[in-house]
């Protein structure tokens, strides 16, 4: 569970414990909260519009990071309407549809999906069930968020960081010293050569290598070819 959450939240905190959950309070860099392989982001219903209507539009960055670093991930929108709905551009506008348009827009364009539920017990309730199912699955390897503006180097970054095994600091090094041409075009040897911080690559080059150079059954193109 995020810091920020758990101060802002105790009562989440305390019915999961409730539950028999431990419930571990750190900073995270994306999301409310971790289950196993899952993001999860908790959102009212104000949040939400607020976070999307603002000026910087910060609901899509955060959609954004969640899909970089998390294989699965899932926003929820937890309460009812408000009493005062907001205006947009100084007009009335329909709440309903608006937030209907976000949620296809969350699942459509970053794989994202939002679940609206209308209490923090209903959320709970989730939490927990999420946590039975998946909560002991290992966990993936952390990655630091990038931001949404992104150099030509960050995106070779994130790049590197597909490769299992592969954190954003040996990404980072590598990005840095190799082009992805130049990398993928090592040997086999080479790359297991490469040195982050002075150690070998070792068996983590020679998976990048095989991971690189696979060709599939159907494909006709030599082994080795880049």
């Amino acid at each position: 569970m995020d810091s920020n959450e758990a101060v802002s939240a105790p009562y989440i905190k305390r019915k999961l414990e409730e539950l028999g959950i431990r419930v571990e309070v750190k900073r995270l860099p994306v999301g409310d909260y971790l289950i196993g392989t899952m993001c999860v982001e908790r959102k009212s219903i104000q949040d939400f519009i607020n976070s999307i209507m603002g000026r910087h539009s910060r609901y899509w960055e955060q959609l954004y990071n969640m899909m970089t670093n998390f294989d699965r991930r899932v926003v929820y929108l937890v309460g009812l309407y408000p009493r005062h709905i907001p205006k947009l551009k100084n007009r009335p506008f329909d709440l309903e549809r608006f937030i209907l348009s976000a949620m296809c827009t969350s699942y459509y364009s970053y794989g994202v999906p939002v679940i609206r539920v209308f209490s923090i017990d209903e959320f709970v309730q989730h939490l927990a069930m999420y946590y039975s199912k998946y909560g002991k699955a290992k966990a993936t390897r952390p990655v630091s968020v990038r931001k949404y503006r992104r150099t030509i180097q960050d995106i070779c970054s994130d790049v590197y960081c597909v490769f299992p095994r592969v954190g954003r600091k040996i990404a980072d090094k590598l990005s840095s010293s190799y082009s992805l041409y130049e990398f993928f075009n090592l040997s086999k040897e080479e790359m297991m050569s490469v040195k982050i911080d002075g150690r070998r690559l070792g068996k983590i080059g020679e998976l990048m290598y095989d991971i690189i150079h696979h060709v599939p059954k159907n494909n006709k193109v030599k082994e080795g070819c880049v």
